[in-house]
């Protein structure tokens, strides 16, 4: 007995020993089907969970694994694409280590991520890039399936290649024997998870503007010289270990109508953790401009560009900065004004370096998602006649354009009625406005109570031809609207130092002797005459004001005054031949 005894020992030790060689610590595929005796040339399928359609999976083999069932021995050894990669790796522990070694590597460790990030980037760096030992597209559902693959383990490696493409993490996969009652059986086929990362971007309007109902939806509304403030979202992909094209960045592309009021350096960012509220700062963390990223501004384009390695351990980040609503902006709902986001970042980490590469120039193997929002302005025109001739049209009545219904403070702006009784304002947000007539056309009555405005989408039913003319200063404190101006193209305006007044130049650099302009006051002329229910969202609102007459006392409906003026005359008269009379009487006398 003491001798089968130690049989059945000796037997159970071998083929727990066996067992050991045979599930290496690096396994992460899982088996399924009906096991089968391997052989020296057995092979599976592997079937790679994703989450994209249409990208391509490549395996590269790492270690291979011979079975010889004569011996009934399973040995691992590394391909010479890896040895290749040991040697010219100038990290030591690469260098030195055996399949041993590697087999005893935990797949959750940094360490293994590291080595296996590295040998990826190793190969895409290669020229021409060596041909994968298997290619599979992924289909409908995400997955790729890669068939008959050889004993061994391999490295998964995905490059997207669709607009917002995901961002796939570096994964293993095995087909490796097991021993089951003293034989080596495999599985006909296996799976692994590809984990992976879809980075998404939005903008959120913040504060100084006011909403509006238009086409059953909610529109945002803002005043020219308002300033609005952006928050850009961006939520952070996960790269590989050792990956060599860790773009990312937010880009932002202003409408003429909108000027960037923040510099680099006050545009504020910060980073979310996972679970983390971005709604307030509070829950993040700034980050540091200069080092944790970097702004460039050309032009009406802005781009914020981070550096991956300061940024990955947040979920999310946002950028928040300062526009303003200017002179150039269009009016109505028919275009607006807006301003383009997107977020874009590498969806082929191992292909290309970390210098950053913009819209503007070659963006091949890039996942990018949009966002836009749109700031929409009205405008209102007066049309003052004769309250009893429409057709009459009055000139120079002035009106004060106010917000409050005491038109008390400073109003908005002043206008004046032209020779076709024309006047117009542009470039209000949603709201009630009230006009309070503070010059009366000559031999007209001024207007008791100001006029009502309530604007907005479905008001502005007018379409209006205008002029505007505009008056410029070098005195940001004098300037009604406190940003450079900027001309119909978006390039800068300048003035010569200390100049009030006169015609900026136009220029993307600044020229010599020159400073930024700023607008001082802007006059709407109306050119045409305005159509009138042109279709909710045209723009202007229509304003009808008339005037009653009042500039003389009244000469009809009877004598009135006159017969005082004739009585007047006539004692005046009798008194002067009574005094005269008089007077030659007594010199008779």
């Amino acid at each position: 007995m003491k001798g089968k005894a130690r049989y059945l020992l000796v037997s159970i030790i071998a083929i727990l020993a066996m067992l050991m060689v045979a599930s290496p610590a690096f396994a992460t595929s899982t088996a399924s089907g009906t096991y089968a005796a391997a052989t020296s040339t057995s092979t599976a399928n592997v079937t790679v969970a994703t989450g994209n359609n249409g990208d391509t999976l490549s395996a590269y083999k790492v270690v291979n694994a011979a079975l010889d069932t004569s011996a009934n021995t399973l040995t691992y050894t590394f391909t010479d694409s890896f040895k290749a990669f040991q040697e010219q790796s100038s990290n030591s522990t690469y260098k030195s280590m055996t399949a041993d070694d590697y087999c005893a590597m935990s797949t959750d460790s940094t360490d293994f991520k590291s080595l296996l990030g590295a040998y990826s980037a190793y190969l895409m760096a290669q020229s021409p890039i060596p041909n994968a030992d298997y290619t599979s597209p992924t289909v409908t559902d995400g997955s790729a399936t890669f068939t008959g693959m050889a004993m061994g383990q391999y490295v998964i490696i995905g490059t997207g290649n669709t607009t917002g493409a995901i961002v796939y993490q570096t994964v293993t996969a095995e087909v490796v024997p097991v021993a089951q009652g003293g034989t080596y059986v495999i599985s006909p086929t296996y799976s692994v998870v590809m984990k992976t990362t879809t980075p998404t971007g939005e903008k959120t309007l913040d504060k100084g503007y006011t909403e509006d109902s238009y086409n059953n939806g909610t529109i945002d509304t803002a005043s020219i010289g308002d300033t609005l403030t952006y928050t850009l979202h961006g939520t952070v992909p996960t790269y590989s270990e050792n990956a060599t094209n860790t773009t990312y960045y937010m880009g932002d592309v202003l409408s003429n109508g909108l000027t960037l009021k923040s510099t680099a350096s006050e545009i504020a960012v910060y980073g979310y953790v996972e679970g983390a509220d971005t709604s307030s700062t509070a829950n993040g963390t700034k980050l540091t401009y200069g080092t944790d990223y970097t702004v460039t501004i050309s032009g009406q384009k802005l781009y914020i560009d981070y550096k991956y390695a300061n940024i990955k351990q947040y979920k999310t980040l946002t950028a928040t900065y300062d526009v303003v609503l200017n002179d150039n902006a269009k009016i109505g709902t028919a275009e607006g004004n807006p301003n383009t986001y997107t977020l874009v970042w590498s969806n082929n980490p191992f292909n290309g370096g970390t210098s950053i590469d913009h819209p503007t120039k070659e963006t091949h193997g890039y996942g990018n998602t949009g966002n836009e929002k749109i700031v929409y302005t009205y405008s209102l025109y007066i049309n003052k006649y004769e309250e009893k001739n429409e057709t009459d049209k009055l000139a120079g009545a002035v009106f004060a354009i106010y917000d409050n219904e005491a038109c008390t403070g400073t109003p908005i702006s002043t206008v004046t009625t032209d020779s076709n009784g024309y006047a117009a304002y542009t470039g209000l947000e949603k709201g009630t406005y009230y006009l309070k007539e503070v010059t009366a056309p000559t031999g007209y009555k001024l207007l008791t109570s100001p006029v009502k405005i309530d604007l907005s989408a479905a008001s502005a039913t007018s379409t209006v031809s205008t002029t505007t003319s505009t008056t410029y200063t070098t005195d940001v404190n004098a300037a009604s609207i406190k940003v450079q101006a900027m001309d119909a193209n978006g390039v800068p305006l300048w003035l010569a130092s200390n100049a009030t007044g006169g015609t900026p130049t136009a220029s993307a650099t600044q020229p010599s002797d020159m400073v930024p302009a700023y607008v001082v006051s802007t006059t709407t002329t109306v050119t045409t005459t305005p159509t009138d229910n042109a279709g909710a969202g045209s723009g202007y609102y229509p304003t009808n004001v008339s005037n009653a007459k009042g500039g003389n006392l009244p000469t009809t409906g009877g004598m009135g005054t006159t017969i005082l003026y004739i009585i007047g005359a006539a004692l005046v008269l009798v008194a002067a031949v009574a005094l005269i009379t008089k007077k030659r009487m007594a010199k008779r006398n």
